[in-house]
C-alpha cells in the first residue's frame, strides 16, 4: 500500500481528522521535555471534516467543527493513523468536547 497523505483522507460521515498538538513541558532550568510517550495529547488541529451524518431516524448532524479549529478531545479516543511522516487521530463527533479559543 502507498504511504498516506493528510491530502488522501476524506472522513467518513460523523468523522473529523485532528493533528494532535505537541505539548512540551518547561523545567525551572528553562529545558523543554517532551511529553512521556505513554500520555497521548487530547488538544489537536481539525485538518479534515466530513459534511454531515444522518442518524437512524433520519435527522441529519452537522459537523461542530471546521478545519483549521483547535479542539479538545477525550484522551484515548479515535484511531491512530500516520500520513506525511505525523500522526494523526480520526475522531467521531461525538469524541469532540470543545473548541479551544
Amino acid at each position: 500500500m502507498d504511504q498516506l497523505t493528510i491530502k488522501s483522507i476524506h472522513p467518513l460521515a460523523g468523522f473529523v481528522l485532528v493533528e494532535p498538538q505537541e505539548v512540551a513541558e518547561e523545567t525551572t532550568s528553562s529545558l523543554y521535555l517532551g511529553k512521556p510517550k505513554e500520555e497521548k495529547d487530547s488538544i489537536g488541529t481539525v485538518v479534515a471534516a466530513s459534511e454531515s451524518v444522518m442518524t437512524e431516524h433520519g435527522k441529519e448532524i452537522k459537523c461542530p467543527v471546521k478545519v483549521g479549529d483547535r479542539v479538545l478531545y477525550k484522551k484515548w479516543s479515535g484511531y491512530e493513523v500516520n500520513a506525511d511522516d505525523k500522526k494523526f487521530q480520526i475522531l467521531k463527533y461525538e469524541e469532540l468536547i470543545a473548541v479551544v479559543q
